[in-house]
C-alpha cells in the first residue's frame, strides 16, 4: 500500500504575511555593528563560546590592531605584562632596604607602551584562565542584559533588606526535606498551656538558666511577663539585651513604669523552645552548632527522621527545664520596698516550666 506525501503549497498564509510585514521593520543584527558586537560579547550562542580563546588572544593578532587600539589595550594590562617591569618588595619586607628604587609601578611613557609589551603575556595561564571563565559565563547567559538586571535587583534587595540570602543550612534543609527537623511549632505550646490554667500570670518572672558544658558558658536571663493575650494566651516578655542577666529594679515592683531603653520586648511567645531561642539570639554566646550538640539525645545524631520527633521533644524538654517561674506570695505582693531590695523583686520559686506543666 503506497502512501502519498502531502504536496507543499507555494501560497503564503495570512499569518506568515503579517509576521513578515511586522518584522521587516526590525533591523537585523548583522547590519548593525554595535548590536553585532554586543551579540558576540554577551549572547550564549555567540561564536566566541565555541572557539579556542588562545587563537583570538595572540600576539600576532595584537600586531594587526591599529596603534590607537594597541595603546588602549596596553592601558588595561598590568605592569608585569611589559618587558621593563621590575618586581618590587613591600616597604615592610626586610630585603626592601637593599632594593633599588622601584620603577615598575610607573605606568607612563615608554614603560607601558606597545613596543615594550611582552609577547608571553598572551600565553600566560592566568590570562587564559580568565578568558575561558569569560567564555563559560557568556555560554551560561550570565553576560546577558537579563542576567545583569537580575543581579542588580538581587543586590538592591539585599542592601535594603527586601531579600534574604539563605544560609547553607537553610539550603540543605530545603533540598533534603525528609531529613530536617520538625518545626518548633510542632512542639506542645507549654507556656500557652500554663497561661490558660493561670499558672503563668502577668507580673511573674520567668528565669532562664542553662549551662553549656562543651564551651563552659552559663546563660542566665530574667524575663518579666508584661502581658498575656486574652484570646491566644500568647505571652509578651520584657528583658535586657546582650549578656545582662537581670532586669532593672524599677521593673520588678508592683505596677512597674513603662520600660525605657535598653529594655527590649519579646512578643507572642507560646512555647519554651521559642523563648529559649529568643534568649540565646540576644545573648550571642552560644553558636548554633553548640546548641545542637547540647540538645543531642545521649550522643545520638539529632538530625533524625521527622517521623519520630524525638530530637525536638528532648530539645523542648530541656528548654522547659531551664525555665523557672517566680511569683509573689500574698504577703509580699504589696510590699514595694521589699520589691526594690530583694532578688527578682521578692518573688518566690513556683517551679520549672517542665514541672508545672506536668503537675496537674
Amino acid at each position: 500500500m503506497s502512501t502519498v506525501r502531502p504536496r507543499r503549497t507555494n501560497k503564503t498564509s495570512a499569518r506568515g504575511s503579517s509576521v513578515t510585514s511586522s518584522t521587516s521593520q526590525v533591523e537585523p543584527i548583522g547590519r548593525n555593528p554595535a548590536k553585532r558586537l554586543e551579540y558576540l560579547l554577551t549572547h550564549g550562542r555567540s561564536k566566541l563560546t565555541t572557539m579556542d580563546i588562545s587563537d583570538i588572544l595572540s600576539y600576532q593578532n595584537f600586531l594587526k590592531l591599529s596603534e590607537l587600539s594597541q595603546q588602549s589595550l596596553c592601558a588595561l594590562l598590568p605592569p608585569s605584562a611589559f618587558a621593563a617591569f621590575l618586581p618590587s618588595l613591600d616597604s615592610s619586607h626586610p630585603a626592601a632596604r637593599r632594593q633599588p628604587e622601584p620603577q615598575s609601578d610607573i605606568r607612563v611613557g615608554a614603560v607601558c607602551s606597545p613596543a615594550t609589551l611582552d609577547s608571553k603575556i598572551f600565553s600566560n595561564p592566568f590570562l587564559l584562565s580568565g578568558a575561558k571563565a569569560f567564555q563559560d559565563h557568556m555560554f551560561s547567559g550570565w553576560r546577558s542584559s537579563g542576567a545583569k538586571d537580575t543581579v542588580t535587583q538581587y543586590e538592591q534587595g539585599i542592601a535594603n533588606g527586601a531579600l534574604h540570602a539563605e544560609w547553607k543550612d537553610e539550603q540543605w534543609a530545603r533540598e533534603h526535606p525528609s531529613f530536617t527537623r520538625a518545626k518548633p511549632h510542632s512542639v506542645d505550646l507549654d507556656l500557652v498551656a500554663l497561661a490558660k490554667r493561670s499558672v503563668l500570670q502577668q507580673g511573674d518572672v520567668v528565669f532562664y538558666r542553662r549551662r553549656f558544658s562543651s564551651i563552659g558558658v552559663t546563660v542566665e536571663k530574667e524575663l518579666l511577663v508584661c502581658s498575656i493575650d486574652p484570646s491566644s494566651h500568647a505571652i509578651n516578655f520584657l528583658l535586657q539585651p546582650g549578656k545582662s542577666p537581670s532586669l532593672p529594679r524599677e521593673l520588678l515592683v508592683a505596677n512597674p513604669p513603662h520600660p525605657q531603653p535598653p529594655t527590649l520586648a519579646m512578643d507572642c511567645i507560646m512555647s519554651s523552645v521559642e523563648l529559649e531561642e529568643g534568649v540565646l539570639d540576644l545573648n550571642k554566646q552560644i553558636p548554633h552548632e553548640v546548641f545542637s550538640i547540647a540538645n543531642d539525645i545521649s550522643g545520638h545524631n539529632t538530625w533524625t527522621n521527622v517521623g519520630n520527633g524525638s530530637a525536638d521533644a528532648v530539645g523542648a524538654s530541656r528548654a522547659a527545664k531551664a525555665l523557672s517561674v517566680w511569683r509573689w506570695t500574698d504577703e509580699t505582693k504589696s510590699d514595694v520596698e521589699l520589691h526594690r531590695t530583694l532578688d527578682k523583686g521578692g518573688r518566690e520559686l513556683l517551679g520549672t516550666v517542665h514541672y508545672l506543666n506536668h503537675a496537674r
